[in-house]
């Protein structure tokens, strides 16, 4: 599977994305702006996020995994768990998204803060792995860059 290296790429991407929501919420809470648009900025930001995580991991569910468990068996088990931690990793980011989507006074900062902390280090942990073991297979494979 050529695309290896491509879905470790896309990876790279996503977390810039998830870094870029992370600083804009910090920005936030911090009260330094205008909380109002820049509330609506973070969550034009958090929607396109969502999307990308979405499209990704239905990416990965519906066309890597399958390919890449015909050539990997010995795998099997390992993508059935990143199928798993998208799950969770989506509940995360929804309950994350749901607080930010609450009118400016009844947002809780530090509650905020902890839901984003949690999605990001869920999301984080799971792409290291998922790229880890693609550039396992990519090593296997030859195409290591």
């Amino acid at each position: 599977m050529d695309d290896l290296p491509l879905l470790s790429d896309d990876h790279t991407l996503l977390r810039s994305q998830v870094t870029h929501v992370k600083a804009l919420l910090r920005v936030l809470v911090d009260g330094h702006f205008e909380s109002k648009a820049l509330q609506a900025e973070l969550i034009q930001q958090v929607d396109l996020l969502g999307n990308q995580l979405i499209e990704h991991f239905e990416f990965e569910e519906s066309t890597a995994f399958p390919l890449l468990v015909k050539r990997f068996a010995t795998f099997s088990s390992q993508f059935q768990t990143f199928h798993s931690e998208h799950i969770q990793i989506l509940k995360a980011f929804e309950t994350f998204r749901s607080d930010l989507m609450l009118e400016t006074p009844q947002l809780m900062p530090i509650d905020l803060l902890s839901k984003a902390a949690l999605f990001e280090s869920a999301f984080k942990r799971h792409a290291t792995a998922e790229t880890q073991l693609f550039d396992e297979m990519a090593k296997q494979l030859g195409h290591l860059r």
